[in-house]
């Protein structure tokens, strides 16, 4: 039963194996929705042990990333999938299939990729107008991002009335779901009759078009217009600009038409009154001058109305002014440590992040021992210089101080400036490197490399590189690497001696002498080590080379079923004590004694081996059986010399059984079943032909060890049979 358990055991786990190899794949979700140019994470759990390759495919995955493409793990890992369509991907939904591979099989996990039309911009519609010939008409047109992502779109118009349209701009940002008003103005020709339209256009920078018309319709009337070049102006501070604003009699009298002005007040108008003929046309400048650090955007008005018709139009004009003269100045450093006696310097960046080229004077307000390179400068547009801020305290120099370096235009229009504040230092404070040996004493064996764990902390200030030094009387067989380290303050950190003394190097103490400094600086710290080298290790143990376990083969195991000492369970064990009770001793014993006297007896004389007398043919016969089993027994229990005595040979037989029978007591029975739950599964997969090889082997051994008992069993009775057929002569010479 024993062996048939342990035939199922076996099985059972290696079709637990082929369990445990299976794996699993799961996605965090089966579908996602992303606007172009953006990114969507999915992650995928792969569970299960071993080896896997990672691939992607389907129509998204030219714009899709997964990480890792192959890994190993024991129970599960996670695989990051990164989804970008590009700006130009089309609205719709694509396909994509990660897929996992362990070498044996492939799984696969499908996601729907959905890419959102998120690039929209929508116009509202605009009511039609009528107006007179010469009139202009304003349209709102409302645009609205309806997208997800800030846009910049350009406005553009067609149509008929297209020639008749000024744009209050002609490029609008837009942020989600932000809106804006733009203007277009409609001025009617004189000549202009019926119904006219336009249409507005915008595109974005990715191509998105949106579009709204509106109507013009032009009556037949005296009137006059106003109007201007454009309606959005931009200008630098500190600069001028003028803005015709055109007004044209399109009646058939004189008319006199007042100006009037809402804005900020550096704005105004050349005049206020203008006086046209019909069909004259004329026009008021406005002037418009910001001063310095004047920025942003202003709405101005101008209302015009005429004497005659009483009929008022409002121009509106929005101007940008833009801060044209800005400086920056800027120091590398808010704050920083500076040591006494050591002269440091700072870049101080000057940028002209104006429009205009101008020039400039640098001033530095601090201690004596600072200073700049420069003290003038002249910067075009976007043009940068650095400048040289130079502080070098004296040695007994020790508190903080602000530094202050002020650019300024040389009509000291506008300006700015940099602040640092130094703190002063000593030597003591700026550098003090920490050098620790976690032994000061080692033994080395000649050729025995080994290595000397050393800890450099740097308990100074200032980031400094150290540099290491070693000498001594072992610097011919030790290396220290690196020869450099570089240490932020308050921190540490290890690096390693080596030592490979040779044959070469003598027997006795050496010295290895470590130091660190600054360069151009004398050592800051020191360190020695001892080293005392020693004689070559003999013998050391190597570890064994792996040794493949070479199986017993079939005949090998046919020769220890025959001739070897079988094993005996402790079941077996019992039925011997029952056998070889203590009446069988004793009487084992006492044919020790009566063979003890016959030797004694016959010590005078010399042995005699065997009597020459006539035999029959018949006891021929049976002295040749019993020389043949004899000479069985001797080759399976080692008996000694043939020529002994039959009396001798008969005694040491039993005891040969005996000692056999009672061996079988003393045999510890060796059971011991293999605990494969823990052994590595990969070794398993690996051998698992040489596992179903030895459960082949171990059915053929538990059928042998079944029948072996069985010729046991009958060399035994046949034992017995010859011990029987001794005793008969023994009894007949004691007799004698």
């Amino acid at each position: 039963m024993k062996w048939k358990f342990a035939v199922t055991y076996i099985v059972m786990s290696l079709f637990l194996i082929n369990i445990v190899l299976a794996f699993d794949i799961s996605s965090a979700s089966s579908s996602v929705s992303l606007c172009p140019s953006t990114t969507e994470l999915v992650t995928t759990t792969v569970a299960g042990s071993g080896t896997y390759s990672v691939n992607i495919a389907g129509s998204a995955s030219q714009w899709t990333t997964s990480v890792p493409t192959g890994f190993s793990t024991a129970s599960q890992k996670t695989v990051y999938t990164y989804i970008t369509p590009p700006s130009n991907t089309l609205p719709g939904t694509y396909s994509l299939d990660i897929n996992v591979n362990d070498g044996k099989s492939t799984k696969k996990s499908s996601i729907s990729v959905n890419v959102l039309d998120c690039y929209k911009v929508d116009i509202q519609e605009v009511n039609s107008q009528t107006t007179c010939p010469g009139n202009i008409v304003k349209y709102d047109f409302n645009i609205k991002n309806t997208g997800k992502f800030q846009e910049a779109y350009l406005l553009s118009t067609a149509g008929s009335a297209s020639p008749w349209v000024v744009l209050s701009q002609d490029k609008v940002d837009l942020a989600s779901n932000q809106q804006k008003t733009v203007f277009a103005y409609a001025t009617v020709p004189q000549e202009a009759r019926g119904t006219h339209q336009f249409t507005l256009t915008s595109k974005s920078t990715l191509g998105t078009v949106s579009s709204s018309t509106a109507e013009v319709v032009v009556q037949g009337c005296f009137d006059y217009n106003i109007g201007v070049d454009k309606e959005f102006h931009s200008i630098c501070d500190h600069s001028t600009l003028l803005v015709p604003i055109t007004v044209t009699n399109t009646g058939t009298t004189d008319n006199t038409y007042n100006f009037e002005l809402s804005g900020p007040t550096w704005a105004v108008l050349e005049k206020t009154s203008l006086t046209l003929k019909p069909g004259q046309k004329g026009f008021v400048n406005l002037i418009a001058s910001p001063d310095y650090d004047v920025a942003g955007d202003y709405d101005i008005s101008v209302t015009v109305v005429d004497k005659e018709g009483k009929q008022g139009f409002i121009q509106p004009l929005k101007i940008n002014a833009r801060d044209c003269h800005e400086l920056s100045v800027s120091i590398e450093k808010d704050e920083d440590n500076v040591c006494a006696a050591l002269a440091k310097t700072f870049n101080v960046d000057v940028l002209n992040n104006g429009e205009q080229k101008d020039k400039f004077n640098v001033k530095l307000f601090g201690p004596s021992w600072t200073s700049l390179d420069k003290a003038s400068l002249e910067l075009t547009p976007g043009q940068k210089e650095t400048l040289k801020l130079t502080v070098n305290p004296p040695i007994n120099e020790k508190e903080s101080f602000d530094l202050n370096v002020l650019v300024e235009s040389e009509d000291k229009g506008y300006s700015d400036e940099g602040k640092l504040n130094i703190k002063v230092l000593t030597q003591q404070q700026c550098y003090n490197p920490d050098l620790r040996l976690e032994e000061n004493f080692v033994s080395v064996p000649q050729e025995s490399p080994t290595t000397v764990p050393l800890t450099i902390e740097n308990n100074g200030t200032q980031r400094s590189e150290f540099i290491l030094g070693l000498s001594g009387t072992a610097a011919t067989f030790t290396q220290l690497n690196p020869s450099t380290i570089t240490l932020e303050p308050n921190t540490a950190d290890t690096i390693y001696l080596y030592l490979a003394p040779t044959k070469n190097i003598g027997l006795g103490n050496y010295k290895a002498k470590i130091t660190v400094k600054l360069d151009e600086t004398n050592i800051l710290d020191t360190e020695t080590l001892n080293i005392e080298i020693t004689e070559p290790q003999l013998g050391q143990p190597e570890e064994p080379p792996e040794e493949s376990v070479k199986e017993e083969s079939f005949w090998s195991k046919l020769l220890k079923f025959l001739f070897g000492i079988p094993e005996v369970t402790s079941e077996e064990n019992k039925e011997i004590e029952e056998i070889v009770t203590e009446d069988d001793v004793e009487s084992l014993q006492e044919e020790e004694e009566e063979v003890e006297d016959i030797k004694i007896e016959e010590e005078p004389s010399e042995p005699v081996l065997e009597e020459k007398t006539e035999e029959t043919p018949a006891e021929k016969t049976a002295e040749k059986s019993e020389t043949k089993e004899g000479d069985f027994f001797s080759s399976v229990f080692d008996e000694e010399e043939e020529e002994k005595s039959v009396e001798k040979k008969a005694v040491e037989d039993k005891e040969s059984i005996l000692n056999k029978l009672l061996g079988k007591k003393e045999r510890p029975v060796a059971e011991s079943t293999a605990s494969l739950g823990k052994a590595n599964l990969d070794s398993l997969v690996k051998y698992r032909n040489h596992i179903l090889i030895a459960v082949i082997a171990i059915l053929v051994v538990v059928l042998g060890i079944k029948y072996r008992k069985e010729l046991l069993d009958f060399f035994t009775e046949e034992e017995e049979e010859f011990e029987e057929e001794d005793e008969k002569p023994k009894k007949s010479k004691k007799k004698k």
